[in-house]
């Protein structure tokens, strides 16, 4: 992070502890729905956060829940409702690790959180999802 975005943080910070992301975003909510995301998770976590720093680690705490539950309903043989909990979680992991640059140890950390709600989703499915590695450059992209 620049000096400079470092210094406008502030800015942020005052428009999330106003206005939450409805400030930042007007009525980008329905937007983020079809993007996998659940109003009632977004609305979890925007009631966590006062600044832009608290972004990331609520998106985490909430994502985490949600993989829990799935876990729960996983083990009590409600395969459908497990799968859909790790479908939210996965996004939620992959938000989380979004605010991070990619030599960040939490990028890594949130990122095997996401992979292993994916892995889920595709035992539960039926074999409908697959990872797929590709070659590229001289390195694997997924």
């Amino acid at each position: 992070m620049t000096q400079r975005s470092q210094s406008q943080g502030w800015a942020l910070d005052i428009a999330l502890a106003l206005g939450g992301f409805d400030a930042l975003h007007p009525e980008a909510k329905a937007t983020m729905e079809q993007l996998g995301h659940d109003h009632t998770d977004f609305d979890k976590v925007f009631s966590q956060v006062k600044s832009g720093a608290m972004i990331p680690k609520a998106w985490a705490t909430v994502a985490s829940q949600a993989q829990e539950r799935a876990k729960h309903y996983e083990q009590k043989g409600f395969t459908v409702t497990a799968r859909d909990l790790y479908q939210r979680a996965a996004v939620m992991w992959g938000r989380a690790q979004y605010s991070y640059f990619n030599d960040d140890p939490r990028k890594l950390a949130f990122r095997e959180q996401c992979n292993e709600c994916v892995a889920a989703i595709s035992s539960l499915g039926g074999g409908t999802v697959q990872r797929i590695v590709l070659e590229f450059e001289g390195k694997q992209i997924y």
